[in-house]
Parts: structure tokens; C-alpha cells; sequence
């Protein structure tokens, strides 16, 4: 084991998304190889109690400052409320910022109390599309990349297409590509009776089941996926799709399902702590976004040995499934195109669990945090 390291995140709230997924993931892993774990928040909500008592059992150290993270204000004061923290807190030797926004407000502060530490920072979006659809007030903030990444030591993105795409923007001379921790060993052994699968369908040889993982938002694009999936009803009836997560378009996605007449074919299952029971037992993983910089819930379903389809979107999907080699790569955003790709992809006899499994070992955990340690050397 390497020497006894202290380690910080800071992160800009405790919700559940992909990013706390790969903050949490590398914690315990670095909790599990001995190391000291902090978190700082930046902000504090009553509904992220749960998730602060989980981090706390852990061994991990947790420090949220109250921040409303509405307010533009508090967060342009951000900085102030961090420094009784570093006053207090100052020996780290890797220091870990997720998010451009994070590392914009708080690199300075860094190097102005000259905390001598690694600073590790990965952007976790498709840079571009996320500044093309960033509002005034955030762009203003991101502008100030430019000056302010070149501070870190390290500065990453999830997939060498959005690594390029980050280096591009802000003409950065080195952009890391650093794959999120999607996968445990313990994942790639991973069994479970059908009988024992989280919904009656998936306990069931009579349907073919399609299985999603996200935020309800418009960047994932799941009303163009109920739609492609109509036209997959049309054709077979036994076809189901059941959607996890939650978000701001839950009731409008509801609304197209009912419409579509689907109701009887889509489950929406809300928020689900661990949705790899579903990505275990589903026929299939499909994915629709717009943009991704990785995808997390697709290295876990490849984890899951469960084939996977996407669009070829901006920029990690494709890399993640290695252009079509460990699923379907649909090659644009028409419906009519789309169906007809998946229908002539699920003639196919799909691979044994193992081969999928296979592609989830670059996403192992401890690769992953292997690789951020070798940052503090």
C-alpha cells in the first residue's frame, strides 16, 4: 500500500447524480486503502441529511458550509465561507475539485492561503455543449476558467473526446482523460436469481426488458427515447422499458407516456439506491442524451454484463462501448432510424455476461483511484 495520504473533495453539493456516484465511489475506495478522507460541501440542504449520515459512517470526515446553492451571491461568497476550514484544516496532499464551476471558485482560495497540496480537477461533462447551455450568469463564471485551471496540477475530463473538447475551449496545454470509477471487482462477479429481481418483469422470461438510468432532465433526452420506443411496441408487445431516477420533466414524461398510450409498457420507478439490480436483470441498457462526458450508468451496466444502447452523442458513450463493440452506437436522433437500428440490433444474439464485463475492467474503482494517488507522486 502507498504511504498515508490525506485527501479532500470539494464538491458543490451531496445530491445524488453522477458525480457524488464517482466522489462516493473513489472515498471509499481511498477509505479502504488506508488514507484519510474529507468532503467539503459547499452547500447544505435538509433533504441531503441521509446522504451526510452515510458519508459519516464511513470514516469520512464532512464539512458543509451553508450555502444556499440558489443563490448567485452566496456562491460568488463562496470562498469566504471556506476559510475557517482551511484555517483549521491545511495538511492534504491531493486535493480533488469535480466541475469547473467548483474549481473556479475555490482554486484561488488554495493557492492564496498557500495550502501546499495536488490539486486534481475533472470537468464530468462534455464541456462545450454544457457551455453552450449554461446560462449568462454561469457562462460569466466559466470565462474565468482560462486563467484559473492552469492552477491545478492536474486537470481532467471523463473521455479523451471530451478531454479534447475541454483543452480546446479554454486552450489548455494538457487535458488528462480520467474514466470514472464504474465498476468493483465485486461487480464483475456479481449474481442474482431472476426470481429475485427488483420488478415482476424482469422475473419474467415473457417480456423483453430495456432498462434507463438518470436524471429526468432535457439534456438526457428520455422523450425522444419513449418515442423510438413506441414504434419498438408496435413491433413486438412483449417489448417493456422501465426508467429509474427522477427530475424536473418526471410529470411531462408521464404526460407522453399516457399520450403514446405506453402506460401498460413503461414503468417509472423513481429514485433507486442501487439501480445495478435493474441493469443486472434487464435485457438491455439504452441511453439517449444529448451530451455525456463519460456515462457512469453505462460502465455499470456494462459492469452488470448487460449490452447497451446509445446515441452517438458528444462524447463518452461511444468511447465507453467502444464504438458499437459492446452494444448498438445509434448513429443520429431520428426516430424512425432509431427504431429501426434497435429492432435489427435485437436479432442479434446478445454475448455472454463475461464479455461485457470485460470493457467494465477499464473502469475498475481502484484503477481509477490508483490513478489520482500517482497525481501526489
Amino acid at each position: 500500500m502507498s504511504k498515508e495520504k490525506n485527501i479532500l473533495f470539494v464538491v458543490h453539493a451531496l445530491k445524488a447524480g453522477g458525480v457524488e456516484t464517482v466522489l462516493n465511489a473513489l472515498a471509499d475506495e481511498f477509505v479502504d486503502l488506508g488514507h484519510n478522507v474529507m468532503i467539503v460541501s459547499l452547500s447544505k440542504d435538509d433533504s441531503e441529511q441521509a446522504r451526510a449520515e452515510n458519508i459519516k459512517s464511513k470514516n469520512i470526515k464532512l464539512y458543509q458550509c451553508r450555502i444556499d446553492p440558489s443563490n448567485k451571491l452566496q456562491f460568488l461568497l463562496s470562498p469566504i465561507f471556506l476559510i475557517p476550514f482551511f484555517i483549521k484544516h491545511r495538511k492534504f496532499d491531493l486535493i480533488i475539485i469535480p466541475g469547473i464551476v467548483n474549481a473556479i471558485a475555490v482554486i484561488p482560495l488554495i493557492k492564496a492561503m498557500l495550502i501546499k497540496a495536488k490539486i486534481v480537477v475533472n470537468a464530468h461533462t462534455a464541456f462545450s455543449a454544457y457551455y453552450k447551455n449554461a446560462g449568462q450568469f454561469k457562462r460569466c463564471i466559466l470565462k474565468l476558467g482560462g486563467w484559473i485551471l492552469p492552477l491545478a496540477d492536474v486537470v481532467g475530463n471523463d473521455s479523451i473526446g471530451a478531454a479534447e473538447d475541454l483543452s480546446k475551449h479554454y486552450k489548455l496545454k494538457s487535458v488528462k482523460a480520467i474514466y470514472n470509477p464504474a465498476a468493483k471487482k465485486l461487480d464483475l462477479a456479481f449474481e442474482q436469481k431472476r426470481e429475485h429481481a427488483p420488478h415482476p418483469w424482469l422475473q419474467s422470461n415473457d417480456f423483453r426488458v430495456f432498462v434507463s438510468c438518470g436524471r429526468f432532465v432535457e439534456s438526457k433526452n428520455y422523450a425522444h427515447m419513449i418515442r423510438v420506443f413506441a414504434r419498438l411496441v408496435a413491433t413486438d408487445f412483449k417489448n417493456r422499458l422501465i426508467l429509474v431516477g427522477t427530475g424536473p420533466e418526471e410529470k411531462a414524461l408521464k404526460r407522453l407516456t399516457s399520450d403514446l398510450r405506453l402506460s401498460e409498457f413503461i414503468s417509472f420507478e423513481g429514485y433507486v439506491d442501487d439501480p445495478k439490480l435493474y441493469f443486472y436483470h434487464a435485457n438491455y441498457f439504452w441511453l439517449s442524451s444529448k451530451f455525456e462526458g463519460f456515462s457512469m450508468v453505462l460502465g455499470e451496466a456494462l459492469a452488470m454484463g448487460t449490452p447497451c444502447i446509445t446515441n452517438d452523442c458528444p462524447f463518452g458513450p461511444a468511447e465507453v462501448i467502444q464504438h458499437g463493440q459492446y452494444g448498438l452506437l445509434l448513429k443520429d436522433y431520428n426516430e424512425m432510424n432509431n427504431a429501426q437500428e434497435i429492432c435489427g440490433f435485437l436479432r442479434q444474439p446478445a454475448q455472454k455476461k463475461d464479455f461485457y464485463r470485460s470493457r467494465a475492467k477499464d473502469f475498475l474503482t481502484s484503477k481509477i483511484a490508483e490513478f489520482y494517488l500517482k497525481a501526489t507522486d
